[in-house]
C-alpha cells in the first residue's frame, strides 16, 4: 500500500468519527418532527386565514451569540379570508427570529415597518412584502393568543393560482369532517383530488407514504388474543384502526385509486411550452415511493429515463439507482447501486469542506494516489445503466 493512500484512508476515517459525532449531537439538540399535511394541519388548526405579509417589525434582542442574534418580531398580515374560524381583518404573528451573520447572498428582500428593504438577513419563510400566503393556526394556552399550528407548515408562502387550489381541498376537506360519519374512503377521493393538482401533491403523496410506512409497522406487530388484550401497565390494547388514521387510507386505497395515483407519475405529457422534460414538484417523490408499494410495470423504465436524461445531484442519482435496483431485483444492479452510493459517500466525507484538514506536506504524487471519484462514479454509472437498460428491455420483450 502506498504512502499516499495510507494517508487518505487515515484522514477519511478522521472524518467519518467527526460526522458521527455531529450527526448525533444535532439529533440530540434537534429532534426529528413528522411533516405535517393538510389533512394534519387542518385538524390542528382553530383558525385558517387567506392572508397577505405586509411587513416586520423587530422588538428586543432576546439573545446574542458569536454567529446569530435572537430578535422577538411582529409579523403584520392583511386578512382578506377566513377559511376556518372566527373572522379577523388583520393578523400579528409574534415569534423569536434568528439573524445570522455571515454572507445570506441576499436571498430574500425584507420589508420592514419604515417601508424600507433590506438583503442583509434571511427571515424565516422567505416573506416579502405582498407575498400571498395560507396562515393555520391555533390557540395558545391562554385560549386568545394564536400561534402557528404546526412551525414548518404553519406558513404556506403561495401563488394566488395554488391558493385557489388550496381553498377548494380546504372547504372540501370541511365538509368531509364535518359529516356524522368520516371514512377511509371518503378522506381518499379528496387525497386523490389533492395528487392530481401539482400544488397540493405532496399534502396527498406524503399522507399515503407516511400511512403505509405505518402499515408495514402494524402489520409487523403480534396480534392482540384474549389473554393479551390487556397490557400489564394497564393499557387496552386492540386492533382496530382509527378511521382518521393514515394507515387505514393506505388500508383502503383501491386498485382504480392506486392506478390514477401511478398514472399522474408515468403519464406525463410534454409542456404547453413545447419543452419535453418532465419537471419534478414536491411529492413526486414520495409518489414514486407509492407506486413501488404496489408495483407497476412502468415505473423501473421511467426512473431509468430520469436517470439518463435529468441532471441529477449525486444524492439523488444514488436513490434513483437504488430505487430501481429496489425494483429489478437483479443481483448485478444492485451490487452497482452500492459501489455508487459507496463512492458517493466516500466522497463526501473528503469533500471541499474538510480539504484544509488534508496535511500541507502532501505531496503531488501522495495526491495522484488517492481515488479519483468523480470517475469511479462515471464508470459505475455507465455500468448500471447498459445492464438496468437490458434488464428492463428483456421485461418488456416478455410481457409482449
Amino acid at each position: 500500500m502506498t504512502k499516499g493512500v495510507s494517508i487518505q484512508k487515515s484522514i477519511l476515517a478522521a472524518l467519518a468519527s467527526c460526522l458521527v459525532f455531529t450527526f448525533v449531537s444535532l439529533a440530540q439538540n434537534r429532534p426529528v418532527t413528522m411533516p405535517a399535511t393538510l389533512f394534519d394541519l387542518y385538524r390542528r388548526s382553530d383558525v385558517i386565514f387567506e392572508a397577505r405579509y405586509a411587513r416586520t417589525e423587530d422588538g428586543d434582542i432576546v439573545r446574542k451569540d458569536e454567529g446569530y442574534t435572537v430578535v422577538k418580531t411582529k409579523k403584520h398580515f392583511d386578512v382578506y379570508s377566513t377559511l376556518k374560524g372566527s373572522s379577523s381583518k388583520f393578523f400579528e404573528l409574534t415569534e423569536d427570529e434568528y439573524r445570522y451573520s455571515g454572507d445570506q447572498n441576499g436571498k430574500y428582500l425584507v420589508a420592514r415597518s419604515g417601508g424600507e428593504a433590506q438583503e442583509d438577513v434571511e427571515i424565516t419563510y422567505g416573506l416579502r412584502s405582498g407575498d400571498s400566503v395560507l396562515l393555520f393556526l391555533k390557540f395558545g394556552d391562554d385560549g386568545r393568543t394564536l400561534d402557528l399550528a404546526n412551525d414548518d407548515e404553519g406558513v404556506k408562502k403561495l401563488s394566488s393560482d395554488d391558493i385557489d387550489v388550496y381553498r377548494k381541498r380546504i372547504n372540501e376537506l370541511s365538509a368531509i369532517l364535518s359529516a356524522p360519519k368520516v371514512t377511509p374512503e371518503t378522506v381518499n377521493a379528496w387525497l386523490i383530488r389533492c395528487a392530481e393538482e401539482p400544488a397540493t401533491r405532496w399534502e396527498a403523496t406524503f399522507e399515503l407514504a407516511k400511512g403505509y410506512e405505518r402499515l408495514e409497522y402494524q402489520e409487523k406487530q403480534p396480534k392482540p388474543t384474549a389473554q393479551n388484550k390487556e397490557s400489564s401497565n394497564g393499557m387496552i390494547v386492540s386492533d382496530e384502526v382509527d378511521a382518521l388514521d393514515s394507515s387505514s387510507f393506505a388500508r383502503a386505497l383501491t386498485v382504480d385509486q392506486k392506478g390514477k395515483l401511478a398514472n399522474i407519475l408515468l403519464d406525463r405529457r410534454p409542456l404547453a411550452s413545447g419543452d419535453s422534460v418532465r419537471t419534478l414538484v414536491r411529492g413526486d417523490r414520495e409518489l414514486i415511493d407509492l407506486v413501488k408499494h404496489w408495483g407497476d410495470p412502468r415505473l423501473a423504465g421511467f426512473l431509468l429515463e430520469e436517470l439518463k436524461t435529468k441532471e441529477l445531484t449525486d444524492y439523488r442519482r444514488s436513490e434513483t439507482m437504488r430505487l430501481i435496483a429496489d425494483i429489478l431485483r437483479d443481483p448485478r444492479i444492485e451490487s452497482l447501486a452500492s459501489e455508487y452510493s459507496n463512492a458517493y459517500r466516500d466522497e463526501a466525507l473528503a469533500s471541499e469542506m474538510f480539504r484544509d484538514q488534508i496535511p500541507a506536506a502532501t505531496t503531488a504524487t501522495e495526491k495522484d494516489a488517492m481515488p479519483d471519484y468523480k470517475q469511479t462514479r462515471s464508470t459505475v454509472i455507465a455500468k448500471f445503466i447498459r445492464r438496468a437498460s437490458a434488464v428492463v428491455a428483456g421485461q418488456s420483450n416478455t410481457e409482449n
